[in-house]
């Protein structure tokens, strides 16, 4: 695999901090080719530590804000929570949260309708306008975000993303219905490439049938 760099790092440790998941030191230096010393250096700047039992066999720890910790420069980001905000220190004072920051610019993200992750974005939204006109205009720029995990972190093709989606709603009523958000085709994209690949081979048989 491929070294992170530290906006894949800030990106992974969103997701799992996101979704809570299990991490250690160890796991997350393994994933990212870095030494333990760099992810805590890491997790230190963001103000960020991990917490829960630690054992030798199994990684039970989650990714949690630092209660008490150094200050940091204005604006600091130091981590996404699921409803799309970042929390900085004067958020520890106020008790309120501050619009999204994108942890890869460190400012509001603006992403172009040039940009990769707005266009697969936009295409998405338009095959669901196919089935409901009607829907409520979600915000693309959040999406396009969600987006920049899907082709950053997981590393999936862009063209690739458009066949899957021109499959599910063009070929799938089972997924079309429950894919209507950049985040949901993101979660479930194994599973659609799955369905996508029977459904190429079943075809491809009844050509070679006929």
């Amino acid at each position: 695999g491929r070294k992170f760099s530290e906006s894949d790092a800030i990106i992974s440790l969103s997701v799992s901090y996101d979704n809570e998941s299990f991490v250690s030191e160890a796991s997350l230096a393994k994933t990212w080719l870095w030494s333990r010393y760099s992810v805590r250096k890491l997790l230190d700047k963001l103000d960020l530590e991990l917490t829960g039992e630690k054992t030798t066999n199994k990684i039970n720890q989650i990714i949690k804000i630092k209660k008490t910790g150094k200050k940091t420069g204005k604006g600091q980001v130091r981590i996404i929570d699921g409803k799309g905000y970042s929390i900085n220190k004067d958020s520890k004072k106020t008790g309120k949260k501050t619009p999204y920051t994108d942890p890869l610019l460190n400012t509001d993200p603006k992403y172009t309708e040039n940009s990769n992750e707005f266009r697969l974005s936009l295409y998405l939204l338009n095959h669901i306008k196919k089935h409901s006109p009607k829907i409520k205009k979600p915000d693309l720029q959040k999406w396009s975000i969600d987006s920049n995990y899907l082709l950053r972190l997981d590393k999936r093709e862009v063209e690739e993303c458009k066949k899957l989606i021109k499959f599910i709603h063009g070929s799938d009523e089972m997924f079309y219905r429950n894919v209507l958000s950049i985040a949901k085709f993101r979660k479930r994209y194994d599973e659609i490439k799955v369905g996508f690949d029977g459904y190429k081979s079943k075809t491809k048989t009844h050509h070679m049938s006929i």
